[in-house]
């Protein structure tokens, strides 16, 4: 199986190559990235727990692209998986990852301004990025599996998208 991201080199770890997933982030280590199966809390306990919140919403966010992934072709991997299978274990982390991912969009903004803050408005923030959010996993996972751009260059549509 081919990364996911470069679609070059082979996957390794959660469908990334060694030099994809070394570059997903300055202070995520190679060796820190998931892989293996674990139940949601475990996932927690090892990989999201003692991080700072921003980080730790970005792994959370990988692996749950990860399980979006496998849902749509299943040589992806996923790395949650409880007695009941993948799916009660995806739900618990974007569980989290909504709540997390909110709070710290709201304290930004309170701390920028605590007048500026409306529940009602925020509200309709949140539910407008969560249908953002699944519409641009989708963009990105057609376009990393489509043929390439017809054309006169070679070009990986993904490569154009991301630019």
């Amino acid at each position: 199986m081919d990364c996911y991201k470069c679609g070059i080199r082979p996957a390794k770890i959660g469908g990334l190559c060694e030099k994809c997933a070394k570059g997903l982030s300055a202070n995520i280590q190679f060796n820190d990235l998931p892989e293996g199966k674990y139940t949601f809390e475990e996932f927690y306990n090892k990989y999201l727990k003692d991080k700072p919140e921003v980080q730790a919403i970005a792994i959370a966010d990988d692996e749950l692209m990860l399980y979006k992934y496998y849902k749509i072709d299943d040589r992806f991997v996923p790395n949650l998986m409880g007695d009941l299978g993948f799916r009660p274990e995806y739900l618990k982390l974007e569980e989290w990852f909504i709540e997390k991912f909110f709070k710290v969009l709201r304290d930004r903004i309170k701390m920028i301004d605590p007048k500026a803050f409306h529940s009602e408005h925020y509200k309709r923030v949140k539910k407008n990025f969560l249908k953002f959010r699944y519409n641009i996993n989708k963009v990105l996972f057609d376009m990393a599996h489509n043929e390439r751009y017809i054309g006169t260059a070679d070009i990986n549509p993904l490569l154009i998208f991301l630019k």
